[in-house]
């Protein structure tokens, strides 16, 4: 059965794109620091377009933003009279977190 001639050239695309991109194992740190401190101009340009062809480390970056989301909402571990983020500190941190999540 022959391939979609649409699909056939979607495909050449996104491996010709990937083999001029950075590889996967060069995108994880820059996921990791787009978490942590606003990207340059050209890493936000690059991680977006490798995130665009690469379905693996959209799926990395989800769980990531995932996992902090369910880390800053759920209850603290310690006291409430101890030490930890203050409520205000909590509300700016799920702004910043939604804020990143919606491009």
């Amino acid at each position: 059965m022959a391939l979609n001639p649409y699909n056939t050239i979607r495909m050449a695309a996104r491996f010709f794109l990937l083999r001029r991109m950075p590889a996967c194992k060069d995108m994880v740190p820059l996921i990791s620091q787009s978490m942590e401190q606003p990207l340059t101009f050209r890493e936000r340009f690059v991680l977006n377009t490798h995130l665009l062809i690469c379905p693996w480390c959209l799926e990395h970056l989800q769980k990531m933003r995932g996992t902090l989301h369910n880390k800053i909402n759920e209850e603290p571990l310690v006291p409430s009279d101890g030490p930890g983020l203050s409520p205000e500190a909590r509300e700016r941190l799920k702004a910043a977190l939604s804020k990143s999540s919606n491009p």
